[in-house]
């Protein structure tokens, strides 16, 4: 492609590098009297800036090297944590607001099902005729007789 070829831009530069590459680039632009810019793009990684002569500038590369990606994050605490790829954990700060207002009551639902049934009680003792009142035969709970009543 023709044109200018600038340093290549890299992301990792410092601030200085990135100010000076840019003045060199406004340099370059003000040494072509006349010309404004029509057009810039991107072709592969390289910045291109295309006059309205149509002659060109390559500015470099204007892709910077792969950051570091987020391997996973978790709420600890209230608290959201990031954990990148390698290993850094920022915490963004508490997340987590106050508790809300109680919500209405619902709906109530359907009967359940009947239990399982229980163990067959102490109910009354085998024995006894016809006219015998069942009674207590001790002061031990459930200990009970049948028997006839003096009246």
């Amino acid at each position: 492609m023709s044109g200018y070829t600038l340093d290549n831009l890299g992301i990792t530069e410092t601030f200085y590098g990135w100010f000076t590459k840019t003045n060199d680039i406004i340099a370059q632009l003000n040494s072509v009297s006349g010309q404004g810019v029509s057009a810039a793009g991107i072709s592969g990684d390289n910045l291109i800036i295309t006059l309205i002569d149509g002659s060109t500038f390559d500015a470099g590369s204007a892709v910077g090297p792969t950051g570091d990606g987020v391997a996973g994050a978790a709420i600890t605490n209230g608290e959201l944590i990031f954990t990148l790829d390698s290993g850094i954990a920022i915490n963004v700060g508490n997340v987590v607001g106050p508790t809300g207002l109680t919500g209405a009551t619902g709906d109530v639902g359907p009967t359940g099902g009947d239990g399982v049934t229980g163990p067959t009680g102490e109910g009354v003792p085998d024995g006894g005729n016809i006219g015998y009142a069942l009674v207590k035969a001790s002061n031990t709970n459930q200990d009970t007789q049948c028997r006839t009543l003096q009246v």
